[in-house]
């Protein structure tokens, strides 16, 4: 009974405290009946993780790797060709402007004369080598002014024309000689069998020794510029570029005599020559040959350059005979066709 009552008075003291309970209670109703007639929204489900990417088997990976690794050096070699390209433009880029500066500034070269511009460049030498202060691009200028007059051409050939006309004479003589002293076989022989030929040539009356028949037949064999002089001219002009610069390579041995010679068997002009390599193999025999004459008439020359001490003992009428000149033509069989 005392529990009954007190529950009484508590409800009615809250009635008389202005009904806070009562609509305390409906407020919190209303809220709950609001929100159960919204739309039920269920919670987003959450994704699945991503399926695991499927196992490479070591092989596998190994052939990916090895891919991989190719391209890369490809791509590599790509940069480093692009690179060099563009270091190749850029020094024919700079040469071309050196170029141009040069044209620019020798505009006007050419009104003067030949000779003013060859005694301007003899004064700047002769200032260089007394060790006077010269500019190198200065004496270049001069250079490329003297080879780009139009009078210049035409004096070389004419200075060409004219040394190779004096020394015809003395070419053909030492020609002749040596095509007397190397065996007219040259081509198919040993170094054996010319010195045994040279020795059936040999009489009591001559004075050289077993010994220089020795020397004597292995320079002839083994100096290959001297077996020209028994090759007809228009089996030369067809050798291979290589056999000439080779084969042929006069090298820096020969004497005088032996130079003379090997220029006066060569031909005018070379068949297939359109890279003038073959011209440029004989205008540098050409040019040992001018140096050696002009050092041989201001008596400048050393004796074994002069004619070699292994042709001492040997005869002036040689040991053999004179042929004409081989009429050689192209055949299939034929190394030299």
């Amino acid at each position: 009974m005392t529990g009954k009552k007190t529950y009484k008075l508590k409800r009615r003291s809250s009635k008389k405290a202005g009904g806070i309970y009562d609509d305390t209670f409906s407020l919190n109703q209303e809220k709950i009946d609001n929100a159960l007639r919204k739309k039920y929204v269920p919670p987003p489900k959450s994704r699945p993780p991503p399926p695991a990417p499927p196992k490479l088997s070591k092989t596998l990976k190994n052939d990916e790797l090895a891919k991989c690794e190719t391209e890369l050096n490809k791509e590599r070699n790509r940069r480093i060709e692009l690179q060099n390209k563009i270091s190749e433009l850029e020094m024919i880029l700079s040469s071309l402007q050196e170029k141009l500066k040069l044209v620019s500034s020798e505009k006007g070269t050419n009104d003067r004369s030949l000779d003013d511009i060859e005694n301007e460049l003899r004064i700047a030498t002769q200032k260089c080598y007394a060790g006077e202060e010269c500019s190198e691009d200065y004496l270049e200028r001069l250079d490329n002014a003297l080879r780009s007059h139009p009078e210049y051409a035409i004096r070389e050939q004419k200075i060409r024309s004219k040394w190779d006309y004096e020394q015809k004479e003395e070419n053909e003589k030492a020609l002749k000689i040596m095509k007397k002293i190397v065996p007219p076989n040259i081509r198919s022989t040993t170094e054996e069998k010319i010195e045994e030929d040279i020795r059936e040539k040999v009489s009591d009356e001559m004075s050289i020794t077993s010994g220089d028949i020795k020397r004597l037949a292995k320079r002839i064999f083994r100096n290959k510029a001297l077996h020209i002089v028994h090759y007809p001219k228009n089996m030369i002009s067809k050798l291979y570029v290589n056999d000439l610069v080779n084969k042929f390579d006069i090298g820096t041995s020969l004497d005088l005599t032996e130079l003379r010679a090997v220029y006066a068997s060569l031909p005018t002009q070379f068949d297939n020559d359109n890279d003038g390599q073959k011209a440029e193999w004989k205008e540098r025999i050409r040019s040992q040959l001018v140096n050696l004459v002009r050092n041989n008439e201001s008596n400048n020359i050393i004796p074994n350059k002069k004619r070699n001490s292994v042709y001492k003992n040997v005869p002036l009428h040689g040991f053999f005979q004179i042929e004409k000149e081989e009429n050689w033509s192209p055949d299939a069989a034929d190394p030299y066709a």
